[in-house]
């Protein structure tokens, strides 16, 4: 397949568990924050549509290696379909490359020895790094009766050499590298007492446990609630699942989220707010309660409200990501939205 050189598109960074090649591919990953090809791709996470107060939202997922950076990107619809993976090679940091295109949306994104990984709503495909050609596609569950969106694959890390993906309301499944397919699938419980919730993200703890966010689709105005919160999975552990409801006075629910880890740290980027919490505090408490960190960009020399667009990265102390700026302009008065660049530290 011939690569098609983007010269105005949106992408990004990042990607692996196992935590040695986690935390190499996350610095990979950061270094991109500081490329022309990346401002490229938080610009174009918000853009407007032409018609007023309307602007088109793209929430990137994405994987990195040492050498280079993929993300999905949403483009100008062809025969091919508009939903494409793009590329930045370190060595070229100005030039984005579209890799493949699908007609489907993917939902996500990881990176493991020279291959990409691409999760769509019921299989997986392994796609070459350099090439774009589909090496594989593996089913992870068949598609669930009359098109039920919830139970569609949502998110992926690896564990080791296993890759855990969430599978919304019909729990995970586990691909093994070394097997070439699945090998394993649990329900979660999420249908628990005739209150549904569904598996959303799904980040690596370590090589025996990921951390999992479950939202609720069962809504109660009063207890007892259904389930929103995270999940602790030990597959080696005697204890399989632990469950940490979020706290709805001090906390509020979580949708819509990215985790990372950072040893006992968990980051959550929880509908584009900054929150953070420890596995210590968690289980010591018995729930989650979330630290929030408002995030400011700098407009015309004044601090403006931000929100995180999708995948983010946390190296040095520091987070970065691409985000959604909102300020008024000072002429009409008009709300404006624009995609950017943010490397902000985060708060203790």
């Amino acid at each position: 397949m011939s690569k098609r050189l983007i010269l105005s598109a949106a992408f990004a960074v990042v990607a692996a568990s196992s935590l040695a090649k986690a935390q190499e591919q996350t610095h990979a990953a950061a270094d991109f924050f500081a490329t022309p090809a990346m401002k490229l791709l938080c610009t174009n996470t918000t853009t407007p549509t032409g018609r007023p107060g309307m602007w088109a939202i793209d929430r990137p997922s994405m994987a990195a290696s040492e050498t280079a950076l993929f993300s999905t990107m949403r483009l100008q619809p062809v025969a091919d379909g508009e939903y494409a993976i793009v590329k930045i090679d370190r060595a070229q940091p100005e030039s984005l490359q579209e890799l493949i295109r699908f007609r489907g949306r993917v939902h996500d994104l990881e990176y493991r020895d020279g291959k990409v990984f691409a999760l769509f709503a019921d299989h997986l495909l392994v796609i070459d790094g350099e090439t774009g050609s589909v090496e594989k596609k593996v089913t992870t569950l068949a598609p669930a009766p009359g098109g039920d969106h919830h139970a569609d694959a949502q998110a992926m890390a690896w564990m080791g050499e296993k890759l855990v993906i969430v599978h919304g309301t019909r729990g995970l499944v586990v691909y093994d590298a070394k097997a070439g397919g699945m090998t394993f699938a649990h329900p979660l419980g999420l249908e628990a007492g005739g209150q549904i919730t569904k598996a959303i993200e799904v980040s690596s703890l370590d090589e025996n446990r990921v951390i999992i966010v479950v939202d609720n689709l069962t809504v109660r105005n009063e207890p007892p609630y259904p389930f929103n919160g995270l999940m602790v999975v030990d597959f080696k552990g005697s204890n399989f699942i632990e469950r940490y409801a979020y706290d709805r006075k001090t906390s509020g629910t979580i949708a819509n989220a990215i985790v990372k880890t950072a040893g006992d740290k968990i980051i959550i980027n929880n509908w584009g707010v900054l929150q953070t919490t420890s596995l210590t505090t968690m289980k010591q408490a018995k729930k989650v309660d979330v630290a929030w960190q408002p995030l400011r960009i700098e407009v015309d020399g004044q601090p403006e409200y931000a929100q995180l667009m999708g995948e983010f990265f946390y190296e040095g102390g520091s987070i970065h990501a691409c985000a959604q700026v909102s300020y008024r302009n000072p002429e009409t008065g008009r709300p404006v939205h624009k995609g950017t660049i943010l490397v902000t530290p985060l708060l203790k």
